[in-house]
């Protein structure tokens, strides 16, 4: 229900910009992304990575849901002013890693592209829409708001950040959550050791053959789990209903799950 909230009213930026606000909230978290209710199913601890943590929305669902299923939590984020935040919001918790930088495939120094919003002298930062490929972010931003307002309101800055592959950081995660605009097929690709080894739940929230593709290589398949019945389907065809999907590997359907 709050993801249909959001997406309705994204066409005002300042109602959607506090309305994430809201849904970060104690009361409110409890109703953010109810197919993350799939983790229920999981036989053991779980370790966890986001990849674009933003504001830290999920990973605060991750806790209010799921604490006793939980083992340990890398953040990934790399702008600064988020990562500032994360570090603040979640100091509490000593199974929760924050590692800023920006993965990829490959190692160098790349930009990454950030939206703002200015709407009087108020400014508004639209992170969630932020990649280092600013075509992406247009992209992403024309699906909801028109080009006036795109070309009157939004300005971009950029900051410069340090490229690592998964694989680099040596974790072994058993889930592993991307919302990064146009970057899911270069992280993956980067990530290639640490799926091999572990397996880990693929949660991704674009569609892209590319993706599809090259995960099945190592025996992944999409699937979706339906709240209502509980239970875990694959998924044949894509569709828009399907906004976001879960890879699992053969072996992780067989061994993870209840």
């Amino acid at each position: 229900m709050l993801e249909l909230i959001q997406n309705l009213i994204r066409k005002n930026i300042v109602l959607y910009y506090f309305l994430r606000k809201i849904i970060n909230s104690r009361f409110f978290i409890n109703f953010y992304r109810p197919e993350l209710k799939i983790l229920s199913k999981t036989k053991y601890k779980i370790k966890f990575v986001d990849i674009g943590s933003n504001d830290g929305i999920f990973v605060n669902f991750i806790i209010s849901k799921f604490s006793e299923k939980i083992n340990k939590i890398y953040i990934i984020e790399p702008i600064n002013h988020l990562n500032t935040k994360l570090k603040l919001k979640f100091r509490k918790h000593r199974n929760i890693k924050i590692i800023k930088c920006l993965l990829s495939d490959k190692r160098k120094k790349e930009k990454i592209f950030i939206p703002y919003f200015k709407i009087f002298k108020i400014i508004f930062t639209l992170s969630g829409y932020a990649s280092n490929k600013v075509s992406s972010v247009k992209f992403d931003l024309k699906q909801y708001f028109s080009e006036k307002l795109i070309k009157e309101r939004i300005f971009f800055k950029y900051e410069n950040i340090q490229t690592k592959k998964l694989d680099d950081l040596l974790i072994n995660p058993n889930f592993i959550k991307i919302i990064m605009a146009g970057c899911q097929y270069d992280i993956l690709k980067g990530s290639e050791k640490t799926i091999k080894k572990n397996n880990p739940i693929i949660y991704l929230n674009q569609r892209s053959d590319k993706v599809e593709k090259y995960l099945s290589k190592f025996g992944y398949e999409k699937y979706i789990y339906n709240t209502s019945l509980k239970k875990i389907f694959k998924l044949k065809k894509f569709s828009k209903k399907h906004h976001v999907v879960f890879f699992i590997s053969k072996f992780t359907l067989n061994r993870l799950f209840i």
